[in-house]
């Protein structure tokens, strides 16, 4: 293979998008200078690849599943192209980072493993925000394992609301999905509610004939395993609307209302402005995306309030357009 160099005004650029799930590497060529309006569409990608999870919060392993990602990704794309070539820039979106201690060990170990000439870390929010707009008003919906919403003025200002943990948090994420599920299951088994069709499921599920049996089931699970069971939840729903519709509503509701808690603190009015979708539930299920709009837009009735909703399934490309950002005259 040749040398490391550089062709015309050709860029390679990294993104990286780390979550409780898992982690995804792209790594784009850009065959003209950054600016402002770039797309998607303007990029090459040359490989992408998958590893475990890269929220350092939850997964101890994170780093070493970045590291993975990232030299897997830089490995396909030399070979794709036959060429040796450095990153100009890499974006480094991983959740847990807003955080000022796991930013902190994550700057740490991009100085310990400079592998770009450009590397920037940001939450996994980030990309998601970048998808709808380079800077400006937007609001993102992330439901996955956990779940947040994060809001961004005109002026750039970011508040959040959620996104604290499963602990007293994380409204509307799969985690809380499945525990709902499984609480109306445990409580029909109990015959203290009616809940036939949730117990069902959770006992076909986890493969037992008694209630008690899952509990042995459950212990040992990670928390992105048992999110996982909102997918089957939903997935029921799809089929009969019975009383999994409970489960679903309070989701989609309790997601509305943190959006329009976020939509208030920034006072916006009526002016229209994107509201992107992202994560493992909201990205998996059409169901579920209905269901928070027509919430969103039942709890703006009053309000005035004009958002264009829109699903982000590839949150790791809005990592490298962020890359290509930092290369332009506004981030030097």
């Amino acid at each position: 293979m040749p040398e490391d160099s550089k062709s015309g005004s050709t860029r390679f650029l990294l993104g990286v998008d780390g979550g409780g799930s898992k982690t995804q590497a792209v790594i784009a060529k850009l065959e003209t200078e950054p600016h402002e309006q770039l797309q998607i569409s303007d990029f090459m990608e040359l490989a992408r690849v998958s590893a475990g999870p890269g929220n350092l919060i939850t997964a101890p392993e994170a780093k070493a599943n970045v590291n993975t990602a990232v030299a897997t990704a830089l490995h396909a794309a030399r070979e794709k192209i036959d060429r040796k070539f450095q990153l100009d820039a890499a974006c480094l979106s991983l959740a847990g980072t807003g955080r000022e201690s796991i930013l902190k060990q994550w700057q740490a170990w991009t100085e310990e493993n400079s592998f770009a000439s450009k590397i920037r870390i940001t939450d996994d929010v980030e990309p998601i925000l970048r998808h709808c707009s380079r800077d400006g008003l937007a609001i993102a919906v992330i439901s996955g394992t956990g779940s947040i919403v994060v809001a961004r003025a005109a002026d750039g200002t970011r508040i959040r609301c959620g996104g604290w943990g499963p602990l007293f948090s994380d409204e509307g994420s799969g985690y809380k999905i499945a525990m709902q599920a499984l609480r109306y299951a445990s409580l029909h088994a109990d015959q203290r509610t009616s809940h036939p069709k949730l117990h069902a499921i959770a006992l076909r599920y986890f493969g037992v004939t008694e209630f008690s049996e899952i509990i042995p089931k459950l212990q040992g699970l990670s928390r992105r395993e048992l999110a996982d069971y909102a997918k089957v939840v939903i997935e029921h729903n799809l089929q009969c609307n019975d009383e999994t519709y409970e489960v679903l509503h309070a989701a989609a509701w309790q997601l509305a209302s943190m959006i329009k808690d976020a939509a208030s603190r920034l006072n916006i009015g009526q002016d229209p402005f994107p509201l992107a979708m992202a994560g493992g539930i909201l990205g998996h299920s059409e169901t579920m995306r209905y269901r928070l709009e027509y919430e969103v837009r039942r709890k703006n009735k009053f309000q005035q309030l004009q958002p264009t909703m829109q699903l982000v399934d590839d949150p790791v490309s809005g990592a490298v357009l962020l890359a290509a950002d930092s290369l332009s005259s506004r981030e030097n």
